[in-house]
Protein backbone atom coordinates (compact mmCIF):
# COMPACT_ATOMS: atom_id res chain seq x y z
CA UNK A 1 0.00 0.00 0.00
CA UNK A 2 2.88 2.36 0.83
CA UNK A 3 4.35 1.72 -2.59
CA UNK A 4 1.04 2.66 -4.27
CA UNK A 5 0.76 5.85 -2.18
CA UNK A 6 4.37 6.72 -2.96
CA UNK A 7 3.79 6.17 -6.69
CA UNK A 8 0.63 8.32 -6.59
CA UNK A 9 2.58 11.10 -4.87
CA UNK A 10 5.30 10.95 -7.51
CA UNK A 11 2.71 11.08 -10.32
CA UNK A 12 1.07 14.10 -8.64
CA UNK A 13 4.38 15.93 -8.27
CA UNK A 14 5.40 15.20 -11.85
CA UNK A 15 2.02 16.42 -13.14
CA UNK A 16 2.15 19.68 -11.16
CA UNK A 17 5.83 20.30 -11.98
CA UNK A 18 5.29 19.57 -15.66
CA UNK A 19 2.29 21.89 -15.83
CA UNK A 20 4.26 24.81 -14.39
CA UNK A 21 7.02 24.19 -16.93
CA UNK A 22 4.44 24.02 -19.74
CA UNK A 23 2.99 27.39 -18.72
CA UNK A 24 6.43 28.92 -19.26
CA UNK A 25 7.05 27.16 -22.56
CA UNK A 26 6.24 28.49 -26.02
CA UNK A 27 2.61 28.74 -27.04
CA UNK A 28 1.10 28.79 -30.49
CA UNK A 29 -1.47 31.47 -31.18
CA UNK A 30 -3.24 32.67 -34.31
CA UNK A 31 -4.21 36.31 -34.84
CA UNK A 32 -6.89 37.07 -37.45
CA UNK A 33 -7.89 40.66 -38.10
CA UNK A 34 -10.00 42.82 -40.40
CA UNK A 35 -9.52 46.54 -39.97
CA UNK A 36 -11.58 49.29 -41.62
CA UNK A 37 -12.27 52.98 -41.00
CA UNK A 38 -8.76 54.24 -41.58
CA UNK A 39 -7.89 57.92 -41.23
CA UNK A 40 -7.22 60.02 -43.11
CA UNK A 41 -10.11 58.91 -45.31
CA UNK A 42 -9.62 57.94 -48.94
CA UNK A 43 -6.60 55.66 -48.47
CA UNK A 44 -5.70 53.04 -51.06
CA UNK A 45 -7.09 50.17 -48.93
CA UNK A 46 -10.68 50.07 -47.68
CA UNK A 47 -9.69 47.27 -45.27
CA UNK A 48 -6.51 45.68 -43.96
CA UNK A 49 -7.05 41.96 -43.40
CA UNK A 50 -4.67 39.24 -42.39
CA UNK A 51 -3.90 36.15 -40.37
CA UNK A 52 -0.65 35.23 -38.60
CA UNK A 53 0.47 32.27 -36.51
CA UNK A 54 3.03 32.92 -33.78
CA UNK A 55 5.07 30.60 -31.61
CA UNK A 56 6.53 32.42 -28.60
CA UNK A 57 7.00 32.24 -24.82
CA UNK A 58 4.56 34.71 -23.20
CA UNK A 59 6.96 35.21 -20.27
CA UNK A 60 9.90 36.42 -22.39
CA UNK A 61 10.55 39.73 -24.14
CA UNK A 62 11.15 39.74 -27.89
CA UNK A 63 12.79 42.62 -29.72
CA UNK A 64 11.44 42.80 -33.26
CA UNK A 65 12.12 39.35 -34.78
CA UNK A 66 11.05 37.41 -37.86
CA UNK A 67 11.57 34.04 -36.13
CA UNK A 68 8.44 32.27 -34.88
CA UNK A 69 5.88 34.05 -37.07
CA UNK A 70 4.10 32.70 -40.14
CA UNK A 71 2.02 34.87 -42.45
CA UNK A 72 -1.14 32.92 -43.28
CA UNK A 73 -2.66 35.77 -45.29
CA UNK A 74 -2.35 39.55 -45.73
CA UNK A 75 -3.97 41.77 -48.36
CA UNK A 76 -0.96 44.12 -48.43
CA UNK A 77 2.14 42.62 -50.09
CA UNK A 78 5.16 43.04 -47.80
CA UNK A 79 8.65 41.58 -48.09
CA UNK A 80 8.56 39.92 -44.66
CA UNK A 81 6.79 40.16 -41.29
CA UNK A 82 7.97 40.11 -37.71
CA UNK A 83 6.80 40.74 -34.17
CA UNK A 84 7.87 42.21 -30.89
CA UNK A 85 6.50 41.31 -27.49
CA UNK A 86 6.79 42.81 -24.02
CA UNK A 87 5.26 40.65 -21.25
CA UNK A 88 5.42 43.54 -18.73
CA UNK A 89 3.53 46.19 -20.73
CA UNK A 90 -0.29 46.16 -20.69
CA UNK A 91 -0.29 42.56 -19.42
CA UNK A 92 1.45 41.42 -22.59
CA UNK A 93 1.90 43.83 -25.51
CA UNK A 94 2.29 42.23 -28.97
CA UNK A 95 3.04 44.15 -32.18
CA UNK A 96 3.02 42.43 -35.58
CA UNK A 97 4.26 44.32 -38.60
CA UNK A 98 6.32 44.56 -41.73
CA UNK A 99 10.00 44.17 -40.99
CA UNK A 100 11.27 47.28 -42.80
CA UNK A 101 11.71 49.35 -39.62
CA UNK A 102 10.63 47.17 -36.72
CA UNK A 103 7.21 48.13 -35.41
CA UNK A 104 7.27 51.61 -36.99
CA UNK A 105 5.34 51.91 -40.27
CA UNK A 106 7.47 53.45 -43.02
CA UNK A 107 5.50 55.91 -45.20
CA UNK A 108 5.85 55.42 -48.95
CA UNK A 109 6.39 51.65 -48.67
CA UNK A 110 4.15 48.61 -48.35
CA UNK A 111 4.28 48.35 -44.57
CA UNK A 112 1.89 47.75 -41.65
CA UNK A 113 1.64 47.29 -37.87
CA UNK A 114 -1.07 45.68 -35.69
CA UNK A 115 -0.99 46.01 -31.89
CA UNK A 116 -2.58 43.68 -29.34
CA UNK A 117 -2.75 44.26 -25.56
CA UNK A 118 -3.51 41.82 -22.70
CA UNK A 119 -2.00 38.86 -24.56
CA UNK A 120 -1.35 37.07 -21.23
CA UNK A 121 -5.06 37.09 -20.37
CA UNK A 122 -7.99 35.13 -21.78
CA UNK A 123 -9.40 38.32 -23.35
CA UNK A 124 -6.75 40.11 -25.44
CA UNK A 125 -7.62 43.64 -26.58
CA UNK A 126 -6.83 44.99 -30.03
CA UNK A 127 -5.26 48.43 -29.96
CA UNK A 128 -5.37 49.21 -33.67
CA UNK A 129 -3.59 49.03 -37.01
CA UNK A 130 -1.55 51.23 -39.33
CA UNK A 131 -0.46 50.80 -42.92
CA UNK A 132 1.23 52.58 -45.81
CA UNK A 133 1.58 51.69 -49.48
CA UNK A 134 4.29 52.25 -52.05
CA UNK A 135 4.03 55.74 -53.49
CA UNK A 136 1.88 57.09 -50.63
CA UNK A 137 3.43 59.69 -48.36
CA UNK A 138 0.89 58.89 -45.62
CA UNK A 139 0.43 56.36 -42.86
CA UNK A 140 -3.22 55.36 -42.35
CA UNK A 141 -4.46 54.34 -38.89
CA UNK A 142 -7.52 52.60 -37.48
CA UNK A 143 -8.97 51.19 -34.27
CA UNK A 144 -10.70 47.88 -34.81
CA UNK A 145 -11.90 44.56 -33.37
CA UNK A 146 -11.76 41.06 -34.71
CA UNK A 147 -8.98 38.99 -33.22
CA UNK A 148 -9.00 35.31 -32.47
CA UNK A 149 -6.26 33.91 -30.27
CA UNK A 150 -6.10 30.14 -30.04
CA UNK A 151 -3.57 28.94 -27.43
CA UNK A 152 -2.28 25.36 -27.31
CA UNK A 153 -4.36 23.25 -24.90
CA UNK A 154 -1.33 21.22 -23.72
CA UNK A 155 -0.67 23.40 -20.64
CA UNK A 156 -4.23 23.00 -19.38
CA UNK A 157 -4.11 19.23 -19.91
CA UNK A 158 -0.88 18.87 -17.94
CA UNK A 159 -2.23 21.03 -15.14
CA UNK A 160 -5.36 18.85 -15.00
CA UNK A 161 -3.24 15.69 -14.79
CA UNK A 162 -1.37 17.19 -11.83
CA UNK A 163 -4.65 17.98 -10.05
CA UNK A 164 -5.90 14.43 -10.59
CA UNK A 165 -2.66 13.11 -9.08
CA UNK A 166 -3.10 15.36 -6.03
CA UNK A 167 -6.69 14.13 -5.61
CA UNK A 168 -5.54 10.49 -5.75
CA UNK A 169 -2.91 11.08 -3.07
CA UNK A 170 -5.41 12.89 -0.85
CA UNK A 171 -8.02 10.16 -1.22
CA UNK A 172 -5.44 7.46 -0.49
CA UNK A 173 -4.33 9.24 2.67
CA UNK A 174 -7.97 9.58 3.84
CA UNK A 175 -8.60 5.88 3.24
CA UNK A 176 -5.43 4.97 5.16
CA UNK A 177 -6.56 7.04 8.19
CA UNK A 178 -10.05 5.53 8.23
Amino acid sequence: MRLINGMAAIVALIGVATSSVALASPITTTLNFNSTGFTPAGGPLSALTGSFTLIFDPNLSYVFTTTGITENSLNLPVSSVGFQYNPNANNGNLIIGGSLNGSTVVAGTNDFAVILFDVKTSAPTVGGAQYSTTGSARVYGSLFQGTANVPEPLSLSLFGAGLVGVAVVRRASKNRKA
